[in-house]
């Protein structure tokens, strides 16, 4: 170690590690509870290294308690490494999940952030300024975390990677596909100049060009953590920059020194030069020309998706190669209307689909069945009195109209079974039966699993392991004494005298099995496309794994003899009451009957969008099962409101705007700098596996902030707003939301003109002016009367009506009006989503509910099942815990009505 370190960095003995690590014993005392960092954590790893080849000794000559000790001192140690707690708690998390333990992976989740948030290249979010290039350029970044990833985003721009674009960005995440690159060894010299003898570096790709950013390309290098005040270097070839980073106090006092610069290098360089005396204990300065030759780089200008794949149990980047991406997507049995279950998975294969079209090279082709023959289907057909193809075609016409309502974007590819049958089916089974992958019974033909397993190199049951003879059962069968294997199953029913829907076959009239259509369906697709597109990924919703998704597999890889698909997708269950909402179970609610609840006529209602949000991010992860409760879905509705009157408001705004104001104050900036983190942030969070949920929080983020920043900023830079509305309806197009949301608010200029020129606009202003008069009389009054009273009430219900209409009036505290304005309409849902619950004590006289009754009554009848002593309602009617938010809304509701008992004792 160096011998005299830098003011402000405490000596590291030579001992230390030979106390803590010596002979194979670890004394945790001194450390417990803590990780290591810098030049100890380096000297910890070359430690454990040593005692991992001493247990590779020990295991092969050694005795079983040398052994034992040596596991016990490596796991002793590696408990005082940050990134590998943070490794083993992800990958605990993960496998936790999939055996559906929640609350057990909610723990090593926290145990994975409280290693991650002490890890030193978590700690880099903020503005920092760099200096780079021969000329010594200047230029200033700001840089956030989307989940793992840190993006650094330029604020100050140029011809080459203007503002608001990405300049860097590195994956830190340790279960992602990085190279793990060794530290920076500093010579003596260095190491006193930067107070450490290793530097921790990770690879990453930055954003780099020589002609203009249309050129641009992003290329792979370093970021090299140094310290708190000068913490990493970004080196790609040709372009090495080095940040310091000053306070934001010390940004914005600069700025405000020299709101009339004309210069923005002379700025960005006093700001460079005021960065090496934030602190007074040692200056900061810059690296020798040995710390800018450690980098390495190549060009890489992938900008992948990564998603959890069900084969693999790994979230891993969906590649690329020479053909484009085809996404297959099992479709719907169309023998009953399709439910929120169905939904749910439509939805979020939906999200996925717009994310990845965004981010690949060459657009996708998105397939998908419809299993329009069937045992349902013909029982249904039967019971109906209706051809099967009548009763299948006529409610794969509700389905895709229900997509419609849901803005889910249609597949370009639609495969109906019965219209493949004896073009892709038939032969498919026909070459199976050649391979000896199948046999020929009495009742049909089925596939052979164990002849599959015994003559293939794949094993049958691998995308889940669980399927083993006891689960047989679930398997569809003809006769289940005519198989060879329990595991067995039809490929081809033999016709029946009860069908009335077959075809001819070479093994006798009959019907095609429900496991092969999609096997032959994908192989017949792909040769059509076989010159642009590769199936690379199959989805569906998580009960298909097995035994459908299963059987696809062995079918599969036996008619190519190999591999098949290799990235498999499962959405979450969705439950009520206690159980998966399924056809089957009689327990479902039907797309139509949610719809049907809603004022669609209006121009802002849209369950399909608070539906899109709620399974965004407050369903939970896609892959997760989800719990259906109206109180979770009128949560939805409630935040897309918000967003609703962000929109508005911002296009009031900057209607209400003369545009005259240029200079930007403190609220200016940090509007404009979290609007652009959040661009990307959001971004970044639908790459790494879709993460809705921090996707939403951050976008909220904007939204509230924005919200507050129209009130308390009433005329500023226009461009500040402009920014961050298209940023804000960027990220909402991204993620599906129909117009009705992403447009909300535009033409807001039209509108205001429109009302003006017209009847409506006299009509408002002499309603508003009427209601002014009366407003002001009763507050003038010296001691309130009921007749007072009334009078406020009434203006109070012609204020909300007008509200109905988009208008709203601004009221001053002395009664008197300042008019109106165009505004978000506050329509209401005609009845709530319970079926029959609609009309449930709508008629309830408020200021008659006691406070400890009121949500048991009236709208909120029969929405909460379990109370505290305050008649606070703790549960949902589902069972689930009342959500902190809601809470909070409830408890404000719960004030208002005590101020209302309490009023109407007074007057009595």
């Amino acid at each position: 170690m160096v011998a005299a370190p830098p003011d402000g960095f405490e000596e590291l003995p030579e001992n230390r590690m030979d106390r803590q690590f010596g002979k194979g014993k670890v004394d945790g005392a001194e450390k417990k509870g803590t990780f290591l960092n810098g030049d100890e954590l380096h000297q910890l790893r070359h430690q454990v290294m040593a005692m991992r080849l001493e247990l590779q000794e020990a295991r092969r000559t050694g005795t079983e308690l040398l052994i034992r000790e040596l596991e016990k001192s490596i796991r002793n140690a590696q408990q005082l490494d940050a990134e590998w707690i943070w490794a083993v708690e992800n990958e605990r998390q993960v496998k936790a999940e999939e055996k559906g333990r929640f609350h057990e992976a909610e723990k090593h989740r926290k145990l994975a952030m409280e290693a991650r948030n002490a890890l030193p290249q978590f700690g880099l979010e903020g503005l920092w300024v760099g200096k780079y290039g021969e000329e010594q350029g200047y230029e200033m970044i700001n840089v956030t975390y989307a989940r793992d990833v840190l993006v650094a985003t330029k604020v100050t721009g140029s011809k080459n990677v203007p503002k608001g674009q990405v300049t860097f960005e590195v994956d830190l995440n340790p279960r992602a596909e990085r190279e793990i690159l060794e530290p920076i060894k500093l010579g003596e010299s260095a190491a006193r100049q930067w107070g450490s003898k290793y530097l921790q570096r990770f690879l990453g790709k930055g954003q780099i060009s020589a002609a203009g950013f249309e050129d641009s390309q992003f290329v792979q290098g370093n970021l090299i953590l140094v310290n708190e005040y000068f913490s990493f270097a970004w080196l790609p070839i040709g372009h090495q920059v080095f940040f310091g980073r000053p306070t934001p106090g010390l940004v914005l006092k600069l700025l405000k020194d020299d709101q009339n610069q004309s210069d923005e290098r002379q700025f960005l360089e006093k700001c460079w030069d005021e960065t090496h005396h934030i602190d007074d204990h040692r200056e900061v300065q810059s690296p020798s020309n040995g710390f800018r030759r450690a980098f390495s780089a190549k060009s890489n200008s992938e900008n992948h998706v990564t998603i959890y794949n069900s084969l693999s149990k790994e979230i891993e980047r969906i590649p690329e190669s020479s053909k484009a991406i085809a996404w297959y997507t099992c479709g719907p049995t169309t023998y009953a209307p399709a439910h929120l279950g169905h939904a749910r998975t439509y939805v979020c294969i939906d999200i996925m689909r717009r994310v990845l079209e965004a981010h690949v090279s060459k657009p996708p082709l998105f397939t998908m069945n419809i299993t329009d023959i069937d045992d349902k289907i013909l029982k249904a057909a039967k019971d109906n009195g209706e051809s099967p193809l009548d009763l299948a075609r006529r409610y794969e016409r509700e389905f895709w109209e229900d997509m419609d309502s849901l803005n889910c974007l249609r597949p370009h590819v639609v495969a109906r079974v019965t219209e493949r049958v004896e073009s892709d089916i038939v032969p498919y089974i026909e070459t199976l039966l050649g391979k000896g992958m199948a046999y020929e019974t009495e009742d049909g033909v089925y596939f052979d699993v164990k002849n599959f397993s015994l003559n293939t190199f794949s094993k049958y049951g691998k995308l889940s392991p669980h399927a083993t003879t006891e689960q047989a059962a679930e398997i569809e069968v003809c006769d289940a004494n005519l198989k060879r294997d329990q595991r067995d199953f039809v490929l081809w029913k033999k016709l029946k005298s009860t069908d009335s829907v077959c075809w001819e076959a070479p093994w006798g009239k009959g019907r095609p099995g429900w496991h092969i259509e999609c096997s032959a369906i994908i192989e017949s697709i792909q040769q059509q496309f076989e010159d642009t597109h590769h199936f690379s990924v199959h989805a569906g919703g998580v009960d298909l794994k097995f035994p459908h998704h299963t059987n696809e597999i062995a079918q599969a890889e036996a008619y190519r003899d190999g591999e098949w698909i290799n990235h498999w997708v499962h959405t979450g269950h969705l439950h009520i009451d206690g159980l998966k909402m399924s056809k089957s179970l009689k327990n479902f609610i039907s797309i139509r009957d949610f719809l049907g609840k809603y004022d669609v006529s209006s121009s802002v209602e849209s369950p399909g969008d608070d539906f899109r949000l709620w399974c965004l991010g407050l369903s939970g992860p896609y892959r997760a099962p989800a719990t259906f409760s109206e109180s979770r879905l009128y949560e939805a509705r409630n935040i897309r409101q918000k967003i609703l009157r962000f929109l508005y408001g911002g296009e009031a705004w900057l209607a209400a705007s003369n545009g005259d104001v240029k200079l930007w104050n403190d609220n200016d900036f940090e509007i404009h700098m979290l609007s652009l983190g959040a661009k990307r942030t959001c971004t970044l969070a639908l790459q790494n596996d879709f993460d809705g949920s921090e996707f939403l929080t951050e976008l909220m983020r904007v939204i509230e902030a924005g919200n507050i920043y129209f009130t308390n900023r009433p005329n500023g830079p226009t461009e500040v707003v402009r920014t961050a509305l298209g940023n804000v309806r960027e990220l909402l197009r991204l993620v599906g939301f129909s117009n009705k949301t992403t447009d909300a608010g535009l033409g807001h200029e039209n509108r205001r003109a429109s009302l003006e020129n017209s009847n409506n606009h006299q009509d408002a202003d002499m309603l508003v002016s009427l209601r002014s008069r009366m407003r002001k009389i009763a507050l003038d009054q010296t001691s309130r009367d009921q007749v007072s009273n009334d009078l406020l009430e009434l203006c109070d219900e012609l204020r909300n009506s007008m509200l109905d209409q988009g208008v709203e009036i601004l009221d001053s505290q002395h009664g008197e009006s300042d008019g109106w304005r165009p505004c978000l309409p506050k329509s209401v849902k005609k009845q709530t989503m319970q079926s029959g619950s609609s009309n449930k004590g709508q008629q309830v006289e408020l200021h008659t509910v006691p406070l400890g009754d009121l949500f048991k009554a009236g709208i909120y009848e029969g929405q909460y099942s379990q109370f505290d002593a305050n008649g606070v309602p703790t549960h949902n009617a589902d069972g689930s815990k009342v959500s902190t938010r809601l809470m909070k809304k409830l408890l404000k509701k719960r004030e208002i009505h005590t101020k209302r008992l309490a009023q109407k004792i007074k007057e009595k």
